[in-house]
């Protein structure tokens, strides 16, 4: 696999793994935009389109379309990651940050920032894919993509699920009936 395929592979990933959690829970990306400022109508609007936008991004930059329209959808994706980072910085407060699941702890910010910056760093080895190879390639980097992000959610809802189940024997443990 050449490089731009590769780094095709891990973007589309990244994105269809961050629209699984968002499809999921989206009471927890609304609350997301209201904590950064946006009004409520277009908060609604917006926790019910970025899901859908990301899956875009992830079949723009694998399918047969050519490279420059999946780095274009990379580019503003990228924008809006940075955007929600700074402005969680400029705000000075924790925001939620539901990217990835509505149980992480982390809080919008600077790695938003850095993520974006390395999303815009593979953009020109996404452009070295010229005009996307044919359909047969561009259904095996989908499939790719998907199994990533499959096995990853998988692995961090085992994790939330087994942290769980670890503090309910702790508390039973503690508190024996």
């Amino acid at each position: 696999m050449v490089p731009a395929q590769m780094a095709a592979l891990a973007v589309a990933a990244l994105f269809l793994y961050a629209a699984s959690f968002k499809v999921l829970d989206r009471a927890a990306l609304l609350d997301t935009f209201s904590a950064l400022g946006v009004t409520p109508g277009w908060a609604a609007v917006m926790s019910k389109a970025l899901p859908y936008a990301e899956i875009l991004v992830a079949l723009a930059v694998v399918g047969p379309f050519p490279a420059a329209v999946g780095a274009a959808l990379t580019a503003c994706a990228a924008a809006g990651i940075a955007v929600a980072g700074l402005l969680a910085l400029r705000r000075d407060e924790a925001i939620p940050c539901s990217c990835f699941s509505a149980y992480s702890s982390s809080s919008l910010g600077l790695r938003q920032v850095i993520v974006a910056a390395a999303l815009l760093a593979t953009i020109p080895v996404l452009l070295l894919r010229r005009v996307a190879g044919d359909l047969e390639e561009s259904l095996l980097l989908l499939g790719g993509a998907c199994a990533v992000a499959v096995v990853v959610h998988c692995g961090r809802s085992y994790r939330v699920l087994a942290e769980s189940v670890g503090y309910r024997r702790a508390l039973s443990s503690e508190f024996p009936a």
